[in-house]
């Protein structure tokens, strides 16, 4: 796997890119469009990135290519713990969100994703 040395960023597509070495965008996809992706994922507990309790990762490959490009975390028991510990402390403040406000914060959530549809199905076809 090739990374960027100042961003910690995977870089996965053609071995010749038009882009420098350093801080290249990573997934080649149709002209023009280029995007990046961290080369390790942690699990994404109480708002944030959370390492696994015994750093296990596991390598994600490249459905084209079957080469790696990132790693995910391999969570265990404890981190699912952590993660219902988090989403029970979470849990007050979303009841006590009107019906009105959650449809916002959902809707704003799916329409990010549709803003970004075309980059999902690249980053996931690649």
């Amino acid at each position: 796997m090739t990374t960027c040395p100042d961003h910690e960023l995977a870089v996965v597509g053609p071995a010749r890119s038009p882009r420098p070495a350093r801080c290249s965008p990573l997934i080649r996809a149709p002209p023009a469009a280029w995007w990046r992706l961290r080369t390790r994922y942690d699990n994404f507990i109480g708002g944030h990135g959370v390492a696994p309790k015994d750093g296990a990762y596991a390598e994600d490959l490249a459905p084209a290519t079957g080469l790696p490009f990132a790693e995910y975390a391999r969570s265990t028991v404890d981190d699912v713990d952590l993660t219902v510990a988090a989403a029970t402390r979470a849990f007050p403040g979303w009841a006590a969100t009107s019906t009105t406000d959650r449809a916002t914060v959902l809707t704003a959530i799916a329409d990010t994703m549709q803003e970004h549809l075309g980059d999902i199905a690249m980053a996931l076809g690649t």
